[in-house]
């Protein structure tokens, strides 16, 4: 399949993979990702990918945390809060906890649309429960995300405590 992505052959490579599913053969791993996250997610499909991500898991694969973070920067950049903050419920599901990048770009996603910073405040527990902290980037998204929201008083420190 690496052959037509390399072509620009989209359509091809998903008719590809559902070819291999309908003959009865297990596309592996790389399979699914070479067309989740070259296809779907460089044709701006999100949600076809978290339908191909629910597919390897019914399948038997666990989808890399790679695969999550290309859905999740998709939906950040085509502005998709709520399906972002669905999957992020259905990972575990999916045997996959989020790691410190998937966490960085769900933040700072939130943080730059205004009214989200509650769903911000709901994310940080979870990440320091997974022993994510804060950097210096994630920081900076909270401060930004608090002074457009008008709360120029609340800080990611105060969040934290």
């Amino acid at each position: 399949m690496r052959p037509l992505v390399r072509i620009g052959k989209s359509d091809e490579t998903v008719e590809h993979l559902r070819e291999m599913v309908s003959r009865g053969m297990r596309p592996d791993v790389k399979a699914y990702r070479v067309v989740v996250v070259n296809e779907y997610c460089k044709i701006r499909k999100p949600s076809e990918a978290v339908l191909l991500l629910r597919e390897m898991v019914v399948r038997g694969f666990k989808p890399s945390m790679s695969s999550f973070n290309a859905v999740f920067r998709v939906l950040v950049d085509e502005g998709k809060l709520d399906k972002r903050v669905l999957l992020l419920k259905q990972m575990p599901k999916m045997g996959c906890s989020p790691n410190f990048l998937f966490y960085c770009t769900v933040i700072c996603g939130l943080c730059k649309v205004n009214g989200r910073m509650q769903q911000v405040e709901e994310l940080i527990p979870d990440m320091l429960q997974n022993r994510h902290n804060l950097d210096a980037t994630m920081y900076n998204c909270l401060l930004a995300g608090y002074c457009e929201d008008g709360d120029e008083e609340m800080t990611p420190k105060t969040v934290m405590t």
